[in-house]
C-alpha cells in the first residue's frame, strides 16, 4: 500500500487569509477585556468634554418708552434652545456654558444679538425698526402707514415675487403670504389655480378673491394671464376689517396689485428672462409586452378555477382553449392576429403563446406609452421694459412673451402682453396718469370628455403589445395597415384608445384677447384733502374650439364645436382722502362714490357626424347631426356703490377705524 504524505504548508498558502481574519478577531477580544480589566466598563464614568448647564436671566424693555415687552423671543442661535419673555418682560434660560451670545427677536423691533461673556444677567432694550414700521401698504382706496394698521394685510414686493421663475401671478405667490392658499387645479399649460384666503368661506357661491389691478376692480383671469415681471407690488386684504371697504364682493378676501410705471431720471431699458425644462417626476408602473402577456395567458389559466361562467371568446390561446374542451373553430386565437403576433420558433420566446395552427407566436410591437404621451417640455419667459421721463413727466413700456410648454403630448399656452403707461404732471394741484394694456393668450389642451380618466388614463391602460400605428404593410397588417392602433384591436379590457392617438385627432384650443385701460386724474386740493377720478376698462374675447375625429368621436362620428364670449366691463370712481394730524392725534378720511356696469354676451355651435376630417371645426355646416347644438345668451348688471372710512390714532398707540360700504 502507498503511504500518503501529509504537508501542512499546502494548508497554509490556502486558508492563511481565514488565520489572519481570526488573529485578528482575538487581538481585538483581548483589547476588550484588557479596557474592561483597567476599568473602562460599567460602573465607572470618567469626565466627557459636556459643559455644565447655565441660567441666563434679564429683562427686556422698549429702548424710547423703558415699558416691559412680553412676547420676545429670545434663542441661542444656531440651536433649538429657546424662550419667551413674560407678561412683566423678564426670562430665563439655562443655556450651554460654552454659549457665547444670546439673539433677541420681536415683531416691529430690530433683532439684537448680545454677547453673554460669562454674564447670567443680561438686560436688554430693543429699538422700533423704523424701516419696517413706516413701510407703506396698499388698502382699498388709498395708501397706510404698516404701523398704522388694523386689519390684517400682507405686502409682497417684486423682488420677492420674481425671487424664483414663474409663469403666471399665482405661481410667483405660492408659499409667500400667511394664509393665502394656491392650489394648482391641474398641470395644464396656463391652467387657472384656485386662490383660498383664510380658507373656504361658502360650499355654495364663489370662493375666489376679488383682484383689484392698478384700481380697476375684478379684473378677470388676473392670477393667470398677468406677468409676474410687471407688478411693482402685492397687497393682500385678508380679514373683514381691512376687506371692508368693497362691500361684499371682498368677503372672499382682496388682492391688489399695483404695476411697475415709468420713472423720472435717465431712461432705463430691461430685460428679465429664464428658460426652464420639464421632466415627469414620478412615473407609472404598468406592464410592459412580456409581463402583459404573462398575466393575460395566467389568467386565462386560471379561469375554469374561479369562473363560474367563463368569457372564453376573449381567450387566445390555443393551447387552453383545447385543454378546457372548447372547438377553436368558432375563437380567435394568435394566428387570426397576425397584425400584432408573428410567428417565432418554439421555445424563443419566454411566454408560450400558441395559435389555432399549432405555431408559436410573440408580439410584434412593444410601446412605452407613458414615454410617448409625457415627453419633455422646454419653457421660456421673456419680459422687456424701457421706462424713463423727468419730475413733469414718466412713461413706461412693457413687452412681454410667455411659452409654457406642458410634459403632456401637444399641449401649450402662448402669452404675448404689452402695456404703456404715462404720468404727467399738469400743474401743481393736477396730475394725470393713464395706462392701456393688451394681453393675447393661446392654449392648447387635450379635451379629456371623450372617456373618464382622458388621456392620463389612456397612458396607463393602453396595451403595451400595440403601436402607435401600424405600417402600410397591407400584405402583413390588412385593414390596420396605416390605422391608430386601438385596445379594441386585442380586446381583453376597457378604454380603447391610446393616449396618442387621441392627443393627434383631438385638437382643443382656448384663445384669449384681452385690454384693459383707465385714465386717471389727481387733484391736490389742500395739503389735507385730495380728490381723485378715474374711468377704466375690462374688456375679455374669448374663443373656445374643439373638434374630435372619427376614429376617437366614434359614436357620433366626429364632434365640433365653437364657443364664442365677449364680457366688457367700466368703472367710474370718484373720491376724497382727507390727512390731518394736530398733536397727539391723528385723522385720515375717505368719502367716496363710484358707477360700474358689467355686459355679457356668449353663442355656442357644435354638430357632429362628418363625412371626413378634414376640415374640423372650419366648416361645422357639413355635420349631418339631427339636431345641431346652437345657444346663445347675453346679459347685464349695473353697481352703483357709496363708500366711507375714518382712521383715529392717538400717540399712534391707539385706533378706531370705522368703514361702511353700500352698494345697489
Amino acid at each position: 500500500m502507498k503511504k500518503k504524505s501529509f504537508s501542512i504548508f499546502p494548508l497554509w498558502r490556502k486558508y492563511k487569509i481565514l488565520l489572519y481574519l481570526n488573529l485578528t478577531v482575538i487581538l481585538v477580544l483581548s483589547m476588550t477585556l484588557s479596557l474592561s480589566a483597567a476599568g473602562f466598563g460599567e460602573g465607572n464614568s470618567y469626565p466627557i468634554d459636556n459643559p455644565q448647564q447655565v441660567t441666563v436671566k434679564g429683562t427686556i424693555t422698549d429702548a424710547t418708552t423703558g415699558e416691559a415687552l412680553p412676547g420676545v423671543n429670545i434663542v441661542v442661535p444656531g440651536t433649538t434652545i429657546g424662550t419667551m419673555s413674560d407678561a412683566s418682560g423678564n426670562y430665563s434660560l439655562a443655556v450651554p456654558g460654552s454659549t457665547a451670545k444670546l439673539q433677541f427677536s420681536f415683531i416691529g423691533y430690530v433683532t439684537q444679538d448680545v454677547a453673554l461673556a460669562g454674564q447670567t444677567t443680561v438686560n436688554v432694550t430693543l429699538t422700533s425698526d423704523v424701516a419696517q414700521l413706516s413701510e407703506v401698504v396698499v388698502v382699498g382706496y388709498g395708501t397706510q402707514l404698516k404701523k398704522d394698521l388694523t386689519g390684517s394685510v400682507s405686502n409682497v414686493s417684486a423682488a420677492r415675487l420674481l425671487d424664483r421663475p414663474a409663469f403666471d401671478v399665482a405661481q410667483s405667490i405660492v408659499g409667500k403670504i400667511a394664509g393665502v392658499k394656491v392650489i394648482e387645479r391641474s398641470g395644464q399649460p396656463g391652467g387657472n389655480a384656485m386662490i383660498r384666503i383664510r380658507g373656504t368661506n361658502s360650499i355654495n357661491s364663489n370662493n375666489d378673491p376679488l383682484v383689484v389691478v392698478d384700481g380697476i376692480v375684478g379684473v378677470s383671469n388676473a392670477m393667470s394671464i398677468l406677468n409676474p415681471n410687471e407688478i411693482q407690488s402685492m397687497d393682500v386684504l385678508k380679514d373683514a376689517s381691512a376687506t371692508a371697504i368693497y362691500g361684499a364682493r371682498g368677503s372672499n378676501g382682496v388682492i391688489i396689485i399695483t404695476t411697475k410705471r415709468g420713472l423720472s431720471g435717465k431712461t432705463q431699458v430691461e430685460y428679465n428672462g429664464y428658460v426652464s425644462k420639464g421632466t415627469m417626476n414620478r412615473h407609472f408602473y404598468v406592464l410592459n409586452a412580456e409581463q402583459m402577456m404573462y398575466v393575460t395567458k395566467q389568467a386565462w389559466m386560471n379561469v375554469t378555477k374561479y369562473s363560474t361562467a367563463p368569457n372564453w371568446p376573449a381567450c387566445f390561446d390555443a393551447q387552453i382553449l383545447s385543454d378546457a374542451g372548447v372547438s377553436l373553430s368558432d375563437h380567435k386565437t394568435y394566428s387570426d392576429m397576425t397584425y400584432l403576433f408573428g410567428q417565432t420558433a418554439p421555445g424563443s420566446y419566454i411566454i408560450p403563446l400558441i395559435g389555432a395552427d399549432g405555431k408559436s407566436y410573440k408580439p410584434r410591437f412593444y410601446t412605452d406609452w407613458e414615454n410617448k404621451t409625457f415627453v419633455p417640455s422646454t419653457s421660456t419667459n421673456h419680459q422687456f421694459n424701457i421706462r424713463g421721463g423727468n419730475e413733469k413727466a414718466k412713461f413706461g413700456t412693457f413687452l412681454n412673451y410667455a411659452l409654457e410648454d406642458g410634459l403632456l403630448l401637444n399641449s401649450y399656452f402662448n402669452r404675448f402682453s404689452g402695456k404703456l403707461t404715462g404720468d404727467i404732471n399738469v400743474t401743481d394741484w393736477l396730475n394725470i396718469s393713464t395706462n392701456i394694456g393688451v394681453n393675447k393668450n393661446k392654449e392648447r389642451s387635450n379635451d379629456v370628455s371623450y372617456f373618464s380618466g382622458g388621456i392620463g388614463r389612456a397612458a396607463v391602460e393602453a396595451y403595451s403589445i400595440l403601436p402607435i400605428k401600424y405600417p402600410n404593410d397591407p400584405a402583413i397588417y390588412g385593414a390596420y395597415a396605416d390605422q391608430y392602433a386601438s385596445n379594441a384591436d386585442f380586446p381583453a379590457g376597457e378604454t380603447p384608445h391610446t393616449p396618442v392617438a387621441i392627443s393627434d385627432n383631438v385638437e382643443t384650443y382656448d384663445y384669449r384677447t384681452q385690454y384693459t385701460a383707465d385714465i386717471t386724474l389727481n387733484f391736490k386740493i389742500s395739503s389735507d384733502l385730495t380728490l381723485k377720478s378715474n374711468f377704466s376698462v375690462d374688456g375679455n374675447t374669448h374663443k373656445y374650439t374643439n373638434y374630435g375625429g372619427r376614429s376617437i368621436e366614434t359614436g357620433n362620428q366626429g364632434y365640433a364645436r365653437i364657443y364664442h364670449q365677449d364680457t366688457f366691463y367700466w368703472q367710474n370712481e370718484n373720491y376724497f382722502n382727507y390727512q390731518k394730524t394736530f398733536g397727539d392725534h391723528s385723522i385720515t378720511g375717505l368719502l367716496g362714490l363710484s358707477w360700474s356696469r358689467y355686459t355679457y354676451v356668449y353663442a355656442n355651435l357644435d354638430n357632429n357626424h362628418f363625412f371626413d376630417d378634414f376640415y374640423g371645426i372650419h366648416n361645422i355646416g357639413i355635420g349631418t347631426a339631427p339636431r345641431p347644438g346652437v345657444s346663445s345668451n347675453d346679459s347685464q348688471n349695473s353697481l352703483n356703490s357709496y363708500f366711507a372710512r375714518a382712521n383715529y390714532s392717538y400717540k399712534g398707540k391707539y385706533m378706531l377705524p370705522l368703514t361702511g360700504r353700500v352698494d345697489g
